[in-house]
């Protein structure tokens, strides 16, 4: 039995115009037993340390997805996610709805070419320790545009992550959270890619982060996808 069935990896490099360069390996495939895998890698590299000293060098998620079988919309996520710095890590467990898959709308989102999956974190743990009570809404979606008129050379991708705070704080708030005000916390990427020559792409990236002091920023650069 195959482990893997089929999947890809990418690797992206973009300048963000808020002075700092943004390297991107992300890699998903299809196990057997209705198991995905899906995770990427973010590495950031300061220009200028001064308005940017927030910036980690490092944030990764990893993702473990189970699907419902007999073609049912709904699976299982369990998600690690470790950040650059003290008592950042920590694993989301999430319940996840594909509206892409979900009978009486699927044809509309087969002929727009448009995937989308939600996942509904509602446990989050922190290795360094309880926190307050925090969940996560995660909005995934993949956009082939136009694969005809464009021969499956342009895509839209990217999340949007709405991070709600249910409890209170009652001192510092944890490290994922020192910039941010308010307890609804959006996090949003959108990739453009298109397909120059084999697995070569132009990319550009479109990042707003209310965790950081400057949040929103446009990035350009080039990207690679190899299948398998």
């Amino acid at each position: 039995m195959k482990i893997v069935k089929n999947g890809f990896m990418s690797f992206v490099a973009t300048y963000d115009n808020r002075d700092y360069t943004m390297l991107t390996w992300r890699a998903a495939a299809n196990l057997p037993h209705n198991f995905q895998y899906g995770g990427f890698i973010n590495l950031f590299t300061s220009v200028d340390a001064a308005q940017n000293s927030d910036l980690g060098i490092y944030y990764t998620e990893q993702n473990i997805h189970w699907a419902f079988p007999h073609n049912i919309p709904l699976g299982l996520n369990a998600q690690y996610v470790s950040v650059t710095g003290p008592s950042n890590d920590l694993i989301r467990f999430a319940l996840t709805w594909e509206p892409s898959k979900t009978p009486g709308i699927k044809p509309a989102f087969d002929w727009l070419n448009l995937w989308v999956r939600i996942n509904f974190y509602a446990l989050e743990i922190y290795f360094a320790g309880p926190q307050p009570w925090d969940i996560q809404m995660e909005y995934l979606y993949r956009w082939e545009i136009l694969p005809k008129a464009f021969r499956k050379r342009v895509v839209l991708s990217g999340f949007a992550d709405q991070n709600i705070s249910v409890g209170s704080y009652s001192g510092a708030r944890p490290p994922l959270r020192q910039n941010a005000s308010g307890d609804n916390i959006w996090v949003t990427e959108h990739l453009l890619s298109i397909r120059l020559v084999g697995g070569l792409c132009l990319a550009g990236r479109l990042r707003h982060e209310e965790f950081l002091p400057k949040e929103t920023g446009v990035g350009v650069g080039l990207q690679y996808v190899l299948k398998f």
